[in-house]
């Protein structure tokens, strides 16, 4: 009877069924984990690895594209980067393009529970290796293409604060060494990487 009434009322409204909620129109993002072995303990480790590294904030993103051959996730996402600052290595461009695994594809969101998906505005230091020739990514003229190094490991977000964070998905003794500290502290060190690497 309950049924019957809320059909009624629908009815009674002009209310298009059509316009109602549909789970099967808004499917929940499918979550994914990376199975990685090998990512660094320490800051200094995985800046050590990383050809280029610098400051930068997110320009815009892609929509995401498919990858040939890879089924989890099946999908990439793009976003342009402007460069703030050259923090190690040699850079010219004031632009470049880099990639995530996952995003969203003929309706259907994957996500991983190990890094966000970049977005316009937000600030990042990232550590970078040597630019990407070839491979599975879509071609983007005007854009030179770097990858993140260890593909979520080099992704260290600065937040509103000035505080510096590492994705969810690194080790404990890692996000121990970055998490919460100042911008300014966090590139002081890098700097001192650098002077001891000459």
């Amino acid at each position: 009877m309950r049924a019957v009434t809320i059909w009624l009322s629908v009815l009674l409204l002009g209310i298009s069924t059509s316009a109602l909620p549909s789970l099967a129109q808004s499917p929940q993002p499918t979550a994914f984990t990376l199975d990685l072995a090998g990512l660094p303990q320490s800051v200094r480790v995985l800046f050590d690895r990383s050809a280029i590294v610098v400051e930068a904030h997110v320009q815009s993103v892609f929509p995401s594209s498919r990858i040939a051959g890879r089924k989890i996730p099946p999908m990439d996402t793009d976003a342009v980067l402007t460069v703030d600052r050259v923090i190690k290595g040699s850079f010219s461009s004031a632009q470049f393009v880099t990639s995530q695994p996952g995003g969203t594809l003929d309706g259907k969101t994957a996500i991983s529970n190990q890094f966000p998906l970049m977005r316009p505005g937000e600030h990042y230091i990232l550590l970078l290796s040597a630019p990407a020739v070839g491979g599975p990514y879509i071609e983007r003229p005007g854009f030179q293409r770097l990858i993140i190094a260890g593909i979520f490991a080099g992704l260290l977000k600065v937040e509103s604060s000035g505080k510096v964070y590492a994705s969810d998905g690194m080790p404990p003794a890692f996000k121990a060494s970055v998490d919460g500290r100042e911008k300014a502290d966090l590139l002081q060190e890098f700097e001192s990487f650098t002077k001891k690497g000459e």
